[in-house]
């Protein structure tokens, strides 16, 4: 039976996560279980526990779901919205899509384990950074709960039932309108530019706190409004789990370690959005939030933020036009 529906209650105890592995990280993966791919998403689910890190067994909470966000089979991790205005990311591997993008069968333990490090490992690293907390939701930890789990068929009475550990997060509720819902074409010029101009200031400073967050599709970011006729707007940023935490060793990115000698060298500034998103912004023209020509598109970043003092300095190559402006 699903267990992710409204009325549900269930009991979570602190947890404190392996280090975070896959994604952006140069690191080895944990060693796949022999014969996993034999068996059924739910035998798998059930004979291969989460990894273990470090459960607080005497700091325990009692969570209630009270609305559906994104659930269902395949969905990947499943999110709730819980308890006292907060929002639940269940990395639950049984609700996790079974094939990969290629039709071969998916390590959906060891997707939802490196999900869920990765995750927290960034909510954790943006805590007490006040330039990046206004841009994200407020978080509440990571905490792992049990799941009842039927073995084969559910509804008879001699159905066999045990129980999983599954990790999750909390976080607050995010309010305004994801990107994704908004009419760009329907906004003043100067309004939809200032949305764009602050949602790359965001994602600068996160970066400037130590988090790159990996992802610029619209679905994870939020506007909230203000006031718009003083173009008043916010932006919250969501779902880091493919984000990298830039001062861990282990992420081995030549970007980032210039970026980070060039921050040192330039103290206060943030990273520009230049470099960082040339040619990387289909998913904006694509909602009409900017040119459809990527070359276009480019260009209205270049004249946004190239002479803007609170960025590092970057140059392009007068000869190449359309090859990404480097740092300098």
């Amino acid at each position: 039976k699903y267990p992710y529906e409204v009325g549900r209650t269930f009991l979570a105890r602190k947890h404190t996560p392996p280090e975070p592995f896959g994604g952006p990280y140069d690191t080895v993966w944990p060693p796949e279980q022999e014969g996993w791919k034999t068996l059924t998403q739910t035998e798998y689910c059930l004979s291969r526990p989460p990894l273990p890190g470090t459960t607080n067994e005497n700091h325990m909470i009692s969570l209630k779901i009270e609305s559906l966000i994104r659930t269902g089979e395949n969905a990947g991790a499943q999110i709730v919205g819980v308890s006292n205005g907060l929002v639940a990311k269940i990395f639950d591997p049984l609700y996790y899509d079974g094939k990969n993008d290629h039709g071969f069968p998916a390590d959906v333990v060891i997707e939802s384990d490196g999900d869920y490090s990765r995750e927290a490992a960034a909510y954790s690293e943006l805590q007490g950074c006040l330039k990046a907390m206004k841009h994200i939701p407020k978080y509440y930890g990571s905490w792992t709960t049990e799941i009842e789990t039927c073995v084969g068929h559910c509804g008879s009475e001699n159905t066999e039932k045990r129980k999983r550990e599954v990790r999750l997060i909390l976080m607050e509720m995010v309010e305004g309108i994801p990107m994704t819902d908004i009419n760009p074409l329907s906004l003043a010029e100067r309004l939809r530019h200032t949305i764009l101009i602050k949602v790359f200031e965001a994602k600068a400073q996160i970066y400037s706190c130590g988090v790159s967050h990996n992802d610029l599709s619209l679905r994870n970011i939020f506007v909230i409004a203000n006031d718009l006729e003083n173009l008043d707007v916010d932006i919250t940023i969501i779902d880091f789990n493919i984000a990298g935490v830039t001062r861990k060793d282990w992420l081995r990115n030549h970007f980032h370690k210039v970026a980070r000698k060039m921050m040192l060298m330039y103290p206060g500034r943030l990273l520009s959005p230049i470099p960082r998103f040339w040619d990387k912004l289909a998913d904006f023209s694509a909602h009409d939030w900017l040119p459809d020509d990527a070359y276009e598109a480019s260009e209205w970043l270049w004249r946004q933020f190239y002479d803007n003092n609170q960025y590092l300095p970057v140059v392009r190559n007068p000869r190449r036009p359309t090859y990404t402006p480097r740092m300098v």
